[in-house]
């Protein structure tokens, strides 16, 4: 119960299953890049002050069927979701 207090915001929560942030020069203001080398996983935190989600697409990870694929989660469904992939 405990980690679950203290995964509270989407970069904690990446960072904690193993994503490391992408930097460089093409940087989007409110968004955040993440990527998990050994499973093949992409990540974007999308920050607009109130409106937080973080995007993820990956195999072995919910994908929607239209363009991009992928799945938009808040922070509590993001934590169950790679909770049951790493699994």
């Amino acid at each position: 119960m405990k980690l679950i207090y203290r995964l509270n915001t989407f970069r904690k929560i990446l960072k904690h299953f193993g994503f490391v942030r992408i930097t460089g020069k093409d940087h989007v203001r409110g968004l955040i890049n993440f990527k998990h080398e050994a499973k093949n996983w992409y990540a974007e935190i999308i920050d607009h002050g109130t409106f937080k989600i973080c995007w993820v697409i990956g195999k072995g990870l919910p994908n929607s069927n239209n363009y991009p694929g992928g799945h938009v989660y808040s922070e509590k469904e993001l934590l169950s979701e790679l909770t049951k992939a790493t699994k």
